[in-house]
């Protein structure tokens, strides 16, 4: 049975959210037949690791950040756990991505750093020139460089894997940067929490804004699609897609309370999506939606990734858990009642 965290980390971590935002043995995960194939979880071993952020890495297993119990973890495709303790004491990692130098990198939220870790588990940390900067998402650029959404300062961060940076600062005030990632266009994407935009900077330096259709989207994660699109989830229950040019398609939720946060393209070629409600989404390229039920006690799924075992894996914050999900598996059971739509009006812009 996965264990709750204590009241004092859940308001810890709240606090970074809206604000911004040793190897040890495995206990049994936990198996079930969901509404899609099998969905596994295991149970990380440290109590209350608060798993946030999460990647495929180079070496064929899957990274993620535990921002309750400040390490860096490593899951196996049979689900073996590894945990790396963070040098700095408290400094809260949060996201992380596959990069340069065949590393890991991960942002450390109160720490103001990012880090680097190597598949074997050596850490490097890489202090941020600007104090208060509170880095959230990270991506790997074309150009080789770290690209890192500095939350705190309004900017978008440039690290070379020597891990020297400088911030490049947002066209506006207080637009909350959340996500990051490379586009199909050579360029990087991001999300303006906040600010309700999606913006795109060049290797360059040069950002261009689009506002969203809706007031109050509040988009967070951001992958590139199958489709050489790029598509967000928005915590105003859509998700939303922007071709390279600019114009933009929401496709909201049948309950526009769902609060969404990770996106991430699936090894089927759909999007798949965290909905704050135990259940995992999955988006066609066309805008069909389905909602999936995750197995077991109540659960709040939180970032994505494909793995190299062409499974889809999640983060689970409250049960410090880690998911996974069999995208190809044939349907064991019907969706969830009231969460498998089509959107019949999505809303475009651009």
């Amino acid at each position: 049975m996965l264990r709750h965290p204590r009241a004092r980390a859940a308001r810890r971590l709240t606090a970074l959210l809206l604000g911004a935002l040793l190897s040890l043995p495995l206990v049994a995960p936990v198996t079930a037949h969901a509404a899609l194939g099998d969905v596994v979880v295991y149970e990380v071993p440290s109590f209350d690791a608060f798993t946030i952020g999460i990647t495929a890495g180079p070496d064929g297993n899957v990274w993620f950040t535990e921002s309750g119990t400040n390490k860096i973890g490593r899951i196996t495709p049979t689900g073996d756990v590894t945990e790396y303790p963070v040098p700095t004491p408290g400094s809260t990692p949060a996201l992380v991505t596959s990069g340069p130098l065949n590393s890991l990198w991960f942002t450390e939220s109160t720490g103001n750093q990012v880090g680097q870790i190597t598949t074997s588990g050596d850490i490097t940390e890489y202090p941020l020139p600007i104090a208060g900067s509170n880095p959230l998402g990270i991506a790997a650029g074309p150009d080789g460089n770290l690209w890192i959404a500095e939350n705190g300062i309004n900017s978008i961060g440039l690290m070379v894997p020597n891990g020297s940076s400088i911030p490049i600062q947002l066209p506006h005030a207080n637009s909350s940067v959340r996500g990051i990632t490379a586009g199909p266009d050579g360029n990087l994407w991001f999300t303006e929490y906040l600010g309700n935009r999606i913006g795109r900077i060049t290797t360059s330096g040069d950002i261009t804004e689009y506002p969203l259709p809706n007031a109050g989207s509040l988009p967070d994660g951001i992958t590139a699609g199958p489709d050489g699109n790029l598509w967000f989830a928005e915590g105003a229950g859509r998700i939303g897609r922007i071709t390279p040019s600019g114009s933009i398609t929401e496709f909201p939720l049948p309950d526009p309370a769902t609060s969404l946060t990770g996106i991430t393209s699936g090894p089927d070629g759909n999007l798949w999506f965290a909905e704050g409600a135990s259940h995992i989404g999955r988006i066609t390229t066309s805008g069909d939606i389905t909602g999936f039920p995750l197995p077991g006690p109540a659960r709040l799924p939180y970032y994505l990734t494909a793995g190299a075992d062409r499974g889809i894996w999640f983060t689970e914050i409250w049960g410090s858990a880690i998911g996974r999900l069999d995208p190809l598996a044939a349907p064991t059971a019907a969706p969830a009642a009231g969460l498998a739509a089509r959107p019949s009006a999505p809303s475009t812009a651009g």
